[in-house]
């Protein structure tokens, strides 16, 4: 459609904001200035949090340091004792001994045998009960070193490592008391500022150890919101940097807060002049903007209109108007805007033929992934049967592959009549039962009321052949039972068996794979999944339900009105 008219040269929108520009312009190079300020502003900021970041890493560094000396104690000794005679604990008693005078920081070292007997020490050997705490997570988590809380007695800080160890074909338990005081009176020497602290948390996220006793409950509340990593945060009316990491080789965290209100009151003037500055832009453009909009919207908001009148696509070029009282931008806008709704009328045409063709392509080439495998097992089966001279098992097992072929083929179509769907299942499992020597049995439930809809085909079977290869409890009691009902808008189909079931791990993982292309968890499921999602959309859907060495229920949601006719 050409549109040639004979019209006054209007003048061009430039021309009309020329002026207005300028002054706009000057203002900004006021307002540039102001903003130099800000960005140095966050440069100030990332420089400080970068600072503070670096203080943080050389506190946990320092904590990484020491626990990785405690672990390196605790290796030495299980190698040492795998040298030393089954029975020589005196020799095992001096070795304690050196370790204690060469490291100041352990108050005692003691070996004990499963049953909580202390055979040997750098003290006096005093047995323990096999039942406190440390004792049973050594024995329960033998790979791992095992610290305890940190405790307080007399000023003295001090905690306890355990470990199971394997020495001279012999089990036991080493204990090692560590002198933590030390340590503390560096945490209290570190400058954070303020009210700056440290807290060492176990990964229950309970408070082992802070240098500041106040507000425990609100900052276990912080603690765990974050769990790992850097943020701002308020504690007694100041405002911290906190950061949160592992301690290297335990199931310890250190949250480290550091005073930040120096930086807090920066921002706080610098945001109230940068504020003020703004607000004071913002007022000198919106009357300038007034003064524009008043010359040059009009025709536009008239645009918008006719736009607005064919958003529902229930519209014909020929009503399609030109203002030509509107500047030549604008004119040239209309213009292109009518030629490009001749455009998009003809490609929504060519875009609605190319989807159903696509959409029926995408059915096909998922219909084609189901294996071709049962065919060839099939087979095999009923040479089987006739070499056992077992004639009319394999004349059953023929007659149920015909007719399930001729299902699965359909002449070619997408969509089947329900009723066809569940006799292509009754013969699938006809066949698999004879296969498998009646080891399992079946029933149906279907509502007659469901004679009448139609539903896309091979949607039971990959859901029953994955219950019998995954399912299949070998013996006389699996059961697989299959349902059709009318719930509502939605016809619903229940595939459940008694078989082993499946986690839940398992489940969320065939979920995912629904929608990526690169997972291949639960292939049958997935393929049936995404043509359901093809044919029926949102509304359609796959759900599992299992329960383990109970059994799996998988349903399956089909929207009424996709069922009511057969579209091909």
């Amino acid at each position: 459609m050409n549109i040639e008219r004979k019209i006054k040269r209007p003048l061009s929108i430039k021309t009309k904001i020329t002026l207005p520009f300028t002054i706009m312009f000057t203002i900004f190079i006021i307002v540039i200035f102001s903003i130099t300020y800000f960005i140095n502003i966050n440069s100030s900021i990332q420089e400080n949090n970068k600072n503070l970041n670096l203080v943080s890493q050389q506190v946990l560094s320092n904590y990484e340091t020491y626990f990785q000396s405690v672990i390196d104690v605790s290796e030495n000794i299980q190698k040492k004792l795998e040298n030393y005679d089954e029975d020589n604990y005196q020799q095992i008693n001096e070795y304690f001994k050196n370790i204690n005078d060469m490291k100041k920081e352990i108050n005692s070292i003691t070996l004990f045998s499963l049953e909580g007997k202390a055979l040997a020490s750098d003290e006096e050997l005093i047995d323990v009960s096999v039942n406190e705490q440390w004792f049973q997570t050594a024995l329960q988590e033998k790979l791992i070193n095992i610290f305890s809380s940190i405790n307080v007695s007399s000023n003295d800080y001090y905690f306890t490592l355990s470990k199971y160890i394997n020495y001279s074909s012999k089990e036991g338990i080493i204990k090692i008391e560590y002198d933590f005081t030390q340590i503390v009176n560096s945490i209290a020497s570190t400058d954070l500022g303020e009210g700056g602290h440290i807290t060492i948390i176990d990964k229950y996220d309970n408070i082992i150890y802070t240098s500041l006793e106040n507000n425990a409950d609100i900052e276990k509340e912080i603690i765990s919101s974050l769990v790992i990593g850097e943020e701002e945060c308020s504690l007694n009316d100041n405002n911290f940097y906190l950061y949160i990491n592992n301690i290297r080789n335990t199931s310890w965290r250190s949250a480290i807060f550091i005073n930040n209100n120096y930086i807090k009151e920066t921002i706080h003037l610098y945001t109230y002049i940068l504020s003020a500055i703004c607000i004071a832009f913002a007022l000198i453009i919106l009357i300038l903007n007034n003064i524009i909009a008043k010359q040059i919207s009009l025709p536009i908001i008239k645009l918008q209109k006719e736009m607005m009148n064919i958003s529902s696509l229930n519209y014909k070029i020929e009503d399609l108007t030109i203002n030509q009282k509107c500047s030549k931008e604008v004119l040239y806008l209309q213009q292109t805007y009518i030629e490009m709704m001749e455009r998009i009328q003809n490609l929504m045409i060519d875009l609605v033929k190319k989807q159903n063709e696509q959409r029926k392509s995408e059915l096909k080439a998922l219909q084609n992934q189901i294996n071709p495998h049962f065919l060839y097992n099939t087979l095999d089966s009923i040479v089987y049967l006739i070499d056992k001279n077992e004639n009319e098992k394999a004349q059953k097992m023929i007659i149920a592959l015909s007719k399930f072929f001729r299902i699965s083929i359909s002449r070619g179509r997408t969509v089947i009549p329900l009723f066809d769907e569940i006799e292509h299942a009754k013969n699938y499992l006809i066949i698999q039962k004879l296969r498998y020597e009646d080891k399992f049995n079946f029933t149906f439930n279907v509502d007659d009321n469901l004679k009448k809809y139609y539903v896309i085909k091979l949607i039971l079977q990959p859901i029953i052949e994955n219950a019998i290869i995954h399912g299949f409890v070998d013996n006389d009691n699996f059961q697989i039972d299959i349902k059709a009902y009318l719930d509502n808008d939605l016809i619903k189909f229940e595939i459940k068996d008694n078989g082993f079931g499946i986690l839940e791990k398992k489940i969320q993982k065939i979920y995912q794979s629904f929608d990526d292309e690169k997972s291949f968890n639960g292939v049958g499921l997935k393929n049936v999944y995404q043509r359901l999602k093809i044919y029926y959309g949102e509304k359609a859907n796959l759900l599992i339900e299992s329960e383990l060495d109970v059994g799996t229920k998988i349903i399956i949601m089909i929207p009424l009105q996709g069922a009511e006719k057969n579209e091909e």
